[in-house]
C-alpha cells in the first residue's frame, strides 16, 4: 500500500496542536459537511468494502483462538458456561439466529473440555498470537485510512498487535461476563454479597450501556494503536467508535430481521446457510467499524483545516516509525536502476530516455530530439565565448559524474554475475569430484559381487556426475559472459558523448 499523496511524510508535525479544536462540537457547520461529505467519499475511494472482506477472513481465522482464550479465562472462576450462555442470547438478539447455531457448537465443547486452567496456561499466548491477525489486518486498513505507509519494525509492531489483542479480549470478557449475570445468575450474586431486589433490577437495566461502553472503548483502542501514526491524545469513547457501534447495532438488528422474513438463504445454500449468514454479518460488522475509522480520520482532517493547517491532501499526522518504509522505498530505487540497466545492456544503443537532456543518468547528447538540439544551437549561438567554456565544462563535469556513477553500477553487475559463475562451477567441480569417486566405488563393488547394489551405484554416479557436468558448464558460460569485468557500455556510451562533442565544436 502507498500513501495518495506524494507529499513527504509530515515528520515534525505536532498531533496536539493548540489551533485545533479540542472536540467534534466546536467544528463549524461548513467542517462537519465537508468532514461528512468526505467520509462517505473517502470509504468508497479507500475500498473499504473489500478491506471488509479481508477483515472478515481474518476474524474467521482469529474468532476461535479469541474464544478459547476468553472462555478458558472465565473457565478458571468458574463463570464459562454461564457467560456462553448470556453471549449468545444478545448474539441472537442482534443478530440472525443462525449466527448463534454456528456458534454455539464449537464454544460449548470449549466449555465442556476438562482442564479449563491447564488449557489457560497453554493455550493463551497461541491464542492471542492467532487472534492478533484480526488486529494486524485492521491495523493495515488503517493506514491507508490515514495515509501512510507501515514503517514500524516486526520486532515493535507484534508486541503492539499482542498487547492490544490482550485489552481487546479483557475488555470483551468483562462484556461478557456483565451480560451473563443476568436472571438467575445475578439473583444468586445479589444473595450472596446481600444486594436487594432493586438494586438487581438496576443492574439488569445498567449492564447493557455498560456494556456498551465497554465494546465502545475496546474500539476506540484499536483506532488508536494500531495505526503508524501519532494521533491527538487518546480519548476512551471517540466519535468514530461510538457512530461505528451504533451502525453496527442497526445493521445488525436490519440483517437479522431480514434473514427471519425474507430472506432464502436455506433454499440456496442448504447446509451452508448458517455459515454463510455468519460470515455476511461479519462483513457487516467490519464495514460498520471501518466506517467509523474512516470518520475519525476525517474529523481529524476537519479539526486541521479549521485551525489552518494544509491536510486537504494528506493528514499532518507524524508517523510513529519510518525504518521500514524508508527500506522498502530504498529497494524500490534500487529496483528501478537495475531495470534500466537490464534495459541498457540488452539495447546499447538506449543509454538512458530518448528525451533526456544531457547530465540526465544514462543519457548521451545524441539522444535529444532534433528540435530540442535546434533549440540549443539558437541559445548557443547568443552566447559569448566565455559562457560557452563554462557551460561546456559545467556538461562535461556533468558527463563525467554520471558516467562514473553508472560505470560502478556497470562494474557491480558484472563482478555479481561473474561470482556466481565462479560458484556454480564450483558446485559443478565439486559433485563431478563426487561422482568420479562414486563411478571407482561402483567399480570395484561391481569387481567384488554381480549384485544389484553395484547396478543402482552405478546409476546414481551417472545422474550425479551428468547434473555436476550441467552446472559446470552453466557457470563456465556464466563467468564468460561476465569477463571482462569492465563497463564497456558505459565507455561505449563516452566515446559517443566524445564524438558528439567533437562535432559540435567542428
Amino acid at each position: 500500500m502507498h500513501v495518495r499523496s506524494d507529499s513527504p511524510a509530515p515528520v515534525d508535525a505536532d498531533p496536539d496542536d493548540p489551533r485545533k479544536p479540542e472536540s467534534p462540537t466546536e467544528l463549524t457547520k461548513p467542517s462537519w459537511l465537508f468532514v461528512v461529505r468526505k467520509t462517505a467519499r473517502e470509504f468508497s475511494r479507500d475500498q473499504c468494502t473489500d478491506l471488509a472482506a479481508a477483515l472478515t477472513y481474518y476474524a474467521v481465522l482469529s474468532l476461535f483462538p479469541a474464544m478459547l482464550a476468553v472462555v478458558s479465562l472465565l473457565g478458571v472462576f468458574g463463570q464459562g458456561q454461564a457467560t456462553v450462555d448470556g453471549v449468545l442470547e444478545v448474539v441472537g438478539d442482534l443478530g440472525p439466529s443462525s449466527a448463534v447455531d454456528t456458534l454455539r457448537g464449537p464454544i460449548e465443547q470449549l466449555v465442556q473440555a476438562p482442564a479449563a486452567g491447564f488449557a489457560l496456561a497453554t493455550g493463551l499466548v497461541g491464542a492471542l498470537w492467532s487472534a492478533s491477525g484480526y488486529v494486524g489486518a485492521f491495523g493495515r486498513a488503517m493506514n491507508r485510512m490515514y495515509e501512510v505507509d507501515e514503517g514500524r519494525p516486526v520486532w515493535k509492531l507484534r508486541p503492539i498487535l499482542l498487547v492490544v489483542t490482550l485489552v481487546a479480549l479483557a475488555l470483551l470478557a468483562c462484556a461478557a461476563v456483565m451480560l451473563a449475570l443476568s436472571g438467575p445468575v445475578a439473583k444468586a450474586v445479589g444473595e450472596t454479597v446481600g444486594l436487594g431486589e432493586t438494586a438487581l433490577t438496576v443492574w439488569n437495566i445498567a449492564r447493557f450501556p455498560i456494556v456498551l461502553v465497554l465494546v465502545v472503548v475496546a474500539v476506540a483502542v484499536l483506532y488508536y494503536a494500531t495505526p503508524n501514526v501519532q494521533q491527538p491524545k487518546f480519548r476512551w469513547i471517540s466519535s468514530g467508535a461510538a457512530v461505528g457501534i451504533v451502525a453496527w447495532i442497526l445493521a445488525s438488528a436490519g440483517f437479522g430481521f431480514y434473514v427471519a422474513n425474507f430472506s432464502s438463504y436455506n433454499k440456496t445454500y442448504g447446509s451452508l446457510a448458517g455459515a454463510i449468514i455468519f460470515l455476511l454479518w461479519l462483513w457487516i460488522t467490519n464495514l460498520a467499524l471501518l466506517f467509523g475509522a474512516e470518520l475519525d480520520s476525517e474529523l481529524e482532517r476537519g479539526r486541521q483545516l479549521q485551525a489552518g493547517m494544509v491536510a486537504e491532501e494528506q493528514l499532518q499526522l507524524p508517523p510513529r516509525d519510518t525504518r521500514v518504509s524508508d527500506k522498502n522505498a530504498e529497494k524500490d530505487a534500487e529496483a528501478v536502476e537495475q531495470g534500466r540497466l537490464l534495459r541498457t545492456q540488452h539495447n546499447p544503443d538506449q543509454s538512458g530516455d530518448a528525451d533526456s537532456p544531457i547530465g540526465t543518468k544514462g543519457a548521451t547528447v545524441t539522444d535529444r530530439p532534433d528540435h530540442l538540439r535546434q533549440a540549443s544551437r539558437s541559445e548557443v549561438a547568443d552566447l559569448s565565448t566565455v559562457q560557452l567554456v563554462e557551460r561546456l565544462t559545467q556538461q562535461v563535469s556533468t558527463l563525467v559524474r554520471t558516467e562514473i556513477s553508472a560505470g560502478l553500477d556497470e562494474v557491480k553487475t558484472k563482478g555479481t554475475r561473474l561470482g556466481i559463475g565462479i560458484g556454480i562451477s564450483g558446485a559443478g567441480a565439486l559433485l563431478l569430484f563426487f561422482g568420479l569417486a562414486t563411478f571407482i566405488a561402483t567399480a570395484i563393488l561391481g569387481l567384488a559381487t554381480v549384485l544389484d547394489p553395484w547396478l543402482a551405484a552405478l546409476i546414481i554416479a551417472a545422474a550425479v556426475t551428468l547434473v555436476g557436468a550441467i552446472l559446470a558448464l552453466v557457470g563456465a558460460k556464466r563467468a564468460k559472459n561476465a569477463l571482462p569485468p569492465v563497463p564497456e557500455d558505459t565507455v561505449a556510451s563516452v566515446d559517443k558523448d566524445i564524438t558528439a562533442i567533437k562535432k559540435g565544436i567542428r
